[in-house]
């Protein structure tokens, strides 16, 4: 009867070490320095006055890591959208911690209290609990079992579902009154199912490159104001070793097999892990002992990683945040294979350049810096003067033969439907929707250049299915708008909070 469960419950204690893990690469653990790290009793953040300590945030951000594996995405992506200002490299956002102490504070002085039993019947819908469509108490039993080793009770589960029927709560009773008007669902509709008749007039960089000129007197002044800029990127060096994860879990048939398999392995890399924070570590010397293959690399640029390194970001980003005193390994490293850590071995500070080094740099991106600018002002011009000529009732194609300019008609179209196969369509349906007919569009930006959009007619035609798409449109524009009403009050609320919290974005 437990097997469906049986044969997730390892990935599900993984999933849980693995989220331990990836908090102390966030914060250092309790005994590294450098960065933003320290004792879990050291000061994180204040909030309406109170400090918070590390050890807290652990915790706070553990929690928002168990909401994802109990299947609540709605409520921990919603959660932080609700006021989201900071981002980080973690992979819990620290907003989360702060937004659920907001919440918190307003449930209590709102009223809002869910019940235990609200909590349980909560409880049992989560994913993680279900079998077959239905609550299995035995699933719910094995992961209720292993909830303390990890910092966790099973009121803590109960507590977290609270939350979760709160904050839904506490957005009906702030928003629940608001509701647009037929008139404004009836002008989004006509703007969103509204067919357009259009044409566009492109203009190439590449074109307006070509007439650029660069005089050497240019090059040597833009080097003499911005040299501190010309310098060569800073390089690294590093060693690292690769733990493998077991490969084939899932054709295990034996559970016991499986589990002690892959507690195995979390065992080893939790191991080396620790073994990476006694003083005078060296990566080289602890591969040893675990039979690990070293790899080392010659300096390199974050910007242009040796070949083994291109394909994970991750060790390369991982690579720049070291530092040869302070922190010359670095913490576990995921990626869908398993897990890198690295220790930097070299550093290469950048270096000033020479003019000779870096002049023809300088000529191309004056170049296109003139190109850009002489681009832009014939476009704006070319916009102005088709403007007026077309409110004088001038037809476009004249206008077009008259000013040497390729015109390009596209295929009818509505914002909701943009045009097919065409790069930057949405960017034209956009702008095409708040342009006038008988308008042209703002400069819209391409890969190579601009784009102007003339819109020629605009039409709103019967349809079919024109009733029950207008509910659709009703339905969607109150709930957005809602969503925007609440986003601003709880970032009210929030700022009054007065939140104190530094932390170096990555």
């Amino acid at each position: 009867m437990l097997a469906f469960f049986r044969h997730h419950r390892g990935a599900f204690l993984t999933f849980l070490t693995v989220i331990i893990i990836i908090s102390f690469s966030f914060w250092g653990g309790y005994t590294r320095s450098g960065g933003n790290t320290g004792a879990p009793t050291d000061h994180a953040f204040t909030l309406y006055g109170r400090d918070y300590t590390i050890g807290e945030m652990q915790r706070s951000q553990r929690l928002f890591e168990l909401s994802r594996m109990l299947g609540m995405y709605q409520f921990g992506l919603e959660l932080v959208m609700a006021n989201y200002q900071h981002q980080t490299r973690d992979s819990s956002p620290v907003d989360f911690t702060f937004n659920l102490l907001v919440l918190q504070k307003q449930m209590k002085e709102l009223g809002i209290e869910p019940s235990d039993a609200e909590a349980i019947e909560g409880l049992q819908k989560l994913q993680a609990f279900q079998k077959e469509g239905k609550f299995d108490p035995a699933q719910a039993a094995i992961v209720e079992e292993n909830l303390g080793t990890y910092g966790f009770r099973s009121v803590d589960l109960l507590e977290l579902v609270k939350y979760d029927i709160g904050f839904r709560k506490l957005k009906e009773l702030i928003t629940k009154n608001y509701t647009p008007s037929q008139v404004a669902a009836e002008k989004r509709y006509a703007s969103m199912y509204q067919t357009i008749k259009s044409s566009t007039i492109a203009f190439s960089l590449d074109q307006f490159k070509k007439d650029a000129k660069v005089e050497e007197a240019e090059i040597k002044k833009t080097y003499e104001e911005k040299k501190e800029d010309y310098k060569t990127p800073e390089k690294r060096a590093i060693r690292y070793v690769f733990f493998e994860k077991p490969a084939d879990l899932d054709k295990i048939e034996d559970v016991a097999a499986r589990n002690k398999k892959t507690a195995d392995f979390t065992e080893i890399v939790r191991q080396f892990y620790a073994q990476t924070d006694q003083p005078g570590a060296k990566i080289e010397t602890l591969a040893t002992t675990q039979k690990l293959k070293v790899e080392t690399t010659e300096l390199f640029a974050e910007d242009a990683p040796p070949a083994a390194l291109k394909e994970i970001d991750s060790l390369v980003s991982a690579t720049f945040d070291l530092d040869l005193t302070a922190k010359p390994i670095s913490d576990p490293i995921q990626t869908e294979k398993g897990y890198y850590f690295a220790e930097l071995i070299k550093a290469e500070e950048p270096k000033q350049q020479e003019l000779a080094d870096v002049q023809a740099k300088i000529r191309e991106s004056l170049i296109e810096q003139k190109a850009k600018e002489a681009m832009a002002t014939k476009v704006n011009d070319t916009r102005e003067a088709l403007a007026a000529a077309l409110k004088e009732g001038k037809k476009l194609e004249d206008l077009a033969k008259e000013k040497a300019l390729t015109l390009s008609p596209l295929p009818e179209f509505s914002p909701n439907m943009p045009p097919a196969d065409l790069a930057n369509a949405y960017d034209i349906a956009r702008e095409a929707e708040s342009t006038a007919a008988g308008a042209i569009t703002k400069p819209i930006p391409t890969e190579n250049g601009v784009l102007l959009v003339v819109v020629n007619a605009k039409e709103l035609r019967k349809r079919e299915d024109g009733d029950t798409t207008r509910e659709g449109v009703q339905t969607s524009l109150t709930t957005n708008e809602r969503e925007q009403i609440f986003r601003a009050w709880f970032g009210r609320q929030k700022e009054a909070a007065n939140l104190k919290f530094e932390i170096k974005i990555g």
